[in-house]
């Protein structure tokens, strides 16, 4: 070839070269964009779990799957980050560590450094134990939320998690300092990036209507300022660095909708690329309701146990337990909002999350105040004492800023300026409990209820709109915690626990679901109709058109079958052990007729506690109650034109729904080797202490917690279930928490010894208080559905 033929080739190979580089698309996406996270790690493992799903599946996961891809299997944080395809990796930062052999687990290391947070040893071990503590392990163990736990701190005798929630002063304020206003965001971090960009190559990058961003996360304030200080048009321009890139983009600040825009231009090899215009926008969910929506069950970490043998739960750290220059420890159970037992893995923040995962060009904001016993009227529409409210826990002063009525709180968020009633109105003649309305349903009107929903009236302006609402409510006032108490207690127990103010019952419906046997049941669901009423009109005439919310936008999930397998229906077999033995001492005389003396069997200091379904026939009386529930909560929906209503079919699943049914996988539900009622007997006693192996780990199953440690066929060696071995969130095939869980994972008696004044009727709190509520897993089931019916909303229809 001549030497000018040859030269002509090779300059046409570089400008085809160049071409192509030329093409390269550039991507852009919000950083943090669900922005109830503290922190922009936590949002951005849950997209690299996502990623690596989708690699191996070829689809990308659900809530429930990635649920089951973070907690449900063992080893998820040792799994390499080369699980994930080249195509999802080549969309992570750039600044992000590389290597074959790199794993999940070392990439949250290196990115919780880089956000200067403690170290996950101060968060995952007690200072007890610490030498031996293996952080990867304990991981898996306690589940991706106890990433959120913040070391302990006097400061928060709440307790505090790295989200938006300030339980000090109850509200979304805790992420002020970093980021700004959380109701209204005042502006986004934006990543801009060149995904097939050659490596190392360099790029020139102009932008507008932006400022560039500093690495350092704690200086987005600074940045945002400067953005805002730029003109319309005037440019930022940054020179021969990498293809990625960091933008402050403020948001427009024009009424109720909260978005921005940028345009940005870009160079490449000196080959000039088509400007790319930057639009985030965010999302703002509203949620409430009662414990099916806080949470309930499940905190965000396990109480500590003291590890001495006995199986009692959370004694406080002592001073020889300390490690110089360690923190104390708080040994309670870890919670979003203590007060009210909010976690991060309830179905409303999930479904937020998930919306958030699907869309990295939105970012979404979640207002979620449901707390665990609230009702319609003690709770969303008048103030009531939350399960573990402490007047100790309360701030200097003795005050709180947030309000303690759900819908008065979003309204107080919401304002420009709000000057809301403490208590509304209390109706003429009513009792003067709390704000009176509690036992006088009957003559509440939506005039008494005005003061909590309202704006400051010199001001009646909101701030910005919300998007959707979801919602779960009614339960309690039916009084579900009575019925819970009437099925683990016998008439002797539960006679003593009424006369201690812990009343129990059983509803008595028909097979048609209409009360029968008295006016006791047929009262209270009177009382549910008259208050969803009210609760409807509420919604429909202040607070959706106050909040900008569509009716179509009110998402509300009806109450799942918690006693499936439990003989809660006609002539179904039960699958599960109904018995289950809180034991919190050794038990030196565990004897089969205990079982007949209900939660407190064992007797004073014997060293065990029977909780077991009494009676077959009442989990049948319950399940009814549940249906009717669940018909009025459908005939409340009917008021809301094209809003959702996930419901759940009690008959078997379809071909594509296995992995998302509640059919059959309630409380008393095993697949383990005890599935079936031990010896006939409803309830755990010494017989089956001697048909139980050492397992190790045991079968997390079964519902039989103790466990002998040394020869099992010999009662007198029974000891406690390991509290180090308890795996919260793994899957099982229940889908509620049965005693055992509750009083292993979320033990709320820090300080006092085992039996109190009342003696083991002490037990009934720790050990039903959660019980019977869907599990992390099952409210990842429940996000599952709402999720799909938020993004089938708001999903950009291109």
């Amino acid at each position: 070839m001549k030497r000018g033929a040859f030269l002509a080739a090779l300059l046409l190979g570089v400008v085809l070269g160049l071409q192509g580089v030329g093409a390269a698309e550039l991507r852009w996406e919000i950083e943090r964009n669900f922005r109830y996270f503290l922190y922009p790690s936590d949002v951005e493992i849950q997209r690299v779990a996502r990623d690596i799903y989708e690699t191996q599946n070829k689809e990308p996961p659900n809530v429930e799957q990635l649920e089951t891809l973070l907690n449900g299997k063992p080893g998820f944080w040792s799994t390499r980050l080369s699980a994930a395809d080249n195509a999802h990796r080549k969309r992570w930062p750039s600044n992000w560590p590389s290597g074959e052999n790199l794993t999940v687990y070392d990439l949250l290391r290196f990115l919780r450094r880089q956000e200067g947070r403690p170290s996950l040893n101060s968060i995952l071990c007690p200072p007890a134990s610490l030498q031996g503590c293996v952080e990867a392990e304990e991981l898996g163990r306690l589940g991706w939320a106890s990433l959120l736990v913040e070391p302990y701190s006097g400061q928060i005798p709440t307790g505090s998690t790295d989200t938006c929630w300030q339980p000090l002063n109850r509200l979304h304020s805790n992420c002020n300092r970093l980021w700004g206003d959380y109701v209204r965001p005042e502006g986004w971090i934006v990543r801009v990036y060149a995904p097939d960009a050659p490596p190392g190559a360099k790029c020139d990058w102009s932008v507008t209507g932006a400022a560039f961003a500093d690495d350092d996360i704690f200086h987005f304030k600074a940045n945002l300022k400067a953005a805002l200080h730029l003109k319309p048009d005037e440019k930022q321009d940054r020179h021969n660095v990498a293809c990625e890139t960091r933008i402050v983009v403020p948001s427009d600040n024009n009424g109720t909708s909260v978005a921005g825009t940028a345009r940005v231009e870009w160079t490449l090899n000196e080959t000039g690329q088509t400007p790319l215009d930057v639009a985030p926008a965010d999302r703002l969910i509203v949620g409430l309701g009662d414990s099916f929506t806080s949470g309930e069950g499940n905190p965000e970490r396990p109480p500590w146990f003291n590890n001495e043998g006995s199986g009692d739960a959370a004694l406080p750290v002592r001073q020889s337990d300390l490690i110089p220059g360690k923190p104390a420890f708080d040994t309670r159970a870890q919670w979003t909002d203590r007060w009210c037992h909010r976690s991060v893995y309830s179905w409303q923040i999930r479904s937020a999350l998930d919306l958030a995962l699907r869309d990295p060009h939105h970012s979404v904001t979640v207002l979620p105040y449901g707390c665990a016993g609230a009702s319609i009227l003690g709770g969303l529409l008048s103030p009531y004492k939350e399960p573990e409210w402490a007047s100790t826990d309360l701030p200097p002063g003795g005050t709180i800023a947030g309000s303690r009525i759900e819908i008065q709180l979003a309204y107080q968020e919401l304002c420009k300026s709000f000057v809301g009633a403490a208590c509304p109105r209390r109706p003429t003649g009513s009792s003067p409990f709390w704000c009176g309305w509690q036992n006088t349903p009957d003559i509440v009107t939506l005039n008494d209820v005005k003061p909590i929903s309202q704006c400051s009236p010199r001001q009646n302006v909101f701030r910005r709109n919300a998007d959707a609402l979801l919602l779960d409510i009614g339960i309690n006032d039916v009084e579900f915690a009575n019925w819970v108490l009437g099925l683990i207690l016998d008439d002797g127990i539960l006679d003593a626990a009424t006369t201690f103010g812990m009343p129990g019952y059983v509803p008595c419906l028909d097979a048609a679901a209409n009360p029968c046997g008295g006016t006791r049941t047929a009262a209270k669901f009177d009382r549910l109709q008259k208050r969803y009423l009210l609760l409807s009109d509420l919604l429909l005439h202040r607070l959706l058109p106050d909040f900008g919310i569509k009716p179509e936008n009110v998402i509300v999930a009806q109450y799942p079958p918690e006693l499936s397998g439990c003989g809660g229906a006609e002539k179904e077999r039960v699958s599960g052990n109904l018995g289950l033995t809180v034991a919190t001492f050794p038990c030196a005389f565990c004897q089969p007729e205990l079982c007949q003396n209900g939660i407190a069997g064992a007797g004073f200091g014997s060293g065990g506690a029977i909780a077991a379904v009494r009676k077959a026939g009442d989990t049948r009386k319950v399940e009814l109650g549940r249906n009717r529930l669940n018909q009025d909560l459908k005939d409340f929906m009917s008021r809301f034109e094209g809003a959702s209503l996930i419901s759940w079919v009690d008959s078997a699943p379809g071909p594509n729904d296995d992995d998302l049914s509640f059919f059959h996988r309630g409380f008393c539900r095993s697949e383990g080797r005890f599935n079936t009622p031990p010896n006939d007997h409803l309830c755990f006693d010494v017989q089956d202490l001697q048909n139980i192996d050492c397992e190790s780990p045991p079968d997390p199953e079964s519902m039989h917690v103790p466990r002998s440690t040394h020869d099992c066929a010999t009662p007198a060696n029974f000891r406690p279930f390991g509290p180090n071995q308890f795996e919260p969130y793994r899957h099982r095939v229940r889908l509620f928490r049965t005693m055992n869980d509750v009083y292993i994972g979320e033990n709320q008696r820090p300080n006092k010894a085992q039996y109190g004044k009342f003696g083991p009727i002490d037990l009934i709190s720790p050990v039903s208080g959660g019980a019977f509520h869907p599990t992390a897993e099952a409210h990842s089931i429940v996000a599952t559905f709402a999720s799909k019916e938020l993004w089938a909303r708001f999903k950009d229809p291109q």
